[in-house]
């Protein structure tokens, strides 16, 4: 389930198939290019991830990385997204692995008219480093918390826009972030 403030998505498939589709509160099939939220959502999680394929002897196929980072590859390839996809339309600049301390990681990226920062990591840390109102945020944690209850793993997405000459990341630029 991807949240954002006024929508709940559950999508479908299963492990690491690429095959799914994404569903609307109301269980009504969303088109993603008709859903601007949604596909910037699945942008960022495309773009901001470390992982790695193998093709074994035997010609399978083995992803390697982080459990979370897969699930964020695999989430945007159900909306047919991938890094090589997205190379026209953006640019990686710098990366900023995990960090325990912020419980964080996050993605410099370059588009045509702008740059910004991704950030994927635990909800209540990125919430907090927000911009988002306390209203907002007491609707996200209810929201969220719910979700958690139900061990449904919860992630948060967020964005900041950045001077186009920025070229490096730290856990010091990971504030003011606008939380999706």
């Amino acid at each position: 389930i991807i949240t954002s403030p006024s929508q709940l998505y559950t999508v479908s498939g299963s492990g690491r198939s690429d095959q799914g589709n994404f569903y609307d509160s109301q269980n009504n099939e969303v088109v993603l290019h008709d859903d601007a939220r949604l596909s910037a959502i699945l942008q960022m999680a495309t773009l901001c991830n470390q992982w790695s394929v193998t093709i074994k002897e035997d010609a399978s196929i083995e992803l390697i990385g982080d459990p979370t980072e897969i699930a964020l590859h695999v989430v945007g390839k159900k909306g047919h997204l991938t890094k090589e996809s997205l190379a026209t339309l953006s640019t990686i600049v710098a990366d900023l692995p995990f960090s325990a301390d912020k419980k964080m990681r996050a993605t410099l990226v370059r588009y045509h008219d702008h740059q910004e920062i991704i950030v994927v990591g635990a909800w209540d840390n990125i919430l907090a480093d927000s911009t988002a109102s306390p209203q907002d945020t007491y609707q996200r944690s209810q929201t969220i918390d719910y979700h958690a209850s139900q061990w449904k793993r919860v992630l948060g997405l967020a964005r900041k826009k950045v001077p186009h000459d920025k070229i490096h990341i730290s856990v010091d630029d990971l504030y003011d972030l606008e939380f999706v």
